[in-house]
């Protein structure tokens, strides 16, 4: 049986792949399964809305400038004892 390799690479168009790092073979026809890494992710500000829907609907509440200088001042007052 033939030796198999796993190798990491990128689409560079429908039909090319462009890997990582050489194959210790030269040429011949070769068996290519595909498995993408990672999800076909859409726009930043789709993304975006998609959390702050996420956080509105899960009740989440930012702080506010008030209470995140309240902790500052309490975690640093904390490094005198």
């Amino acid at each position: 049986m033939a030796e198999t390799y796993t190798a990491i690479g990128k689409l560079s168009n429908e039909k090319t792949v462009v890997l990582e790092k050489a194959l210790p073979i030269k040429e011949g026809q070769v068996r290519v399964i595909v498995q993408p890494l990672s999800p076909k992710t859409g726009d930043f500000r789709e993304k975006l809305a998609e959390i702050r829907n996420f956080l509105a609907d899960s009740g989440y509440k930012n702080r506010t400038k008030t209470q995140i200088d309240a902790d500052l001042t309490a975690e640093r007052d904390a490094w005198d004892d």
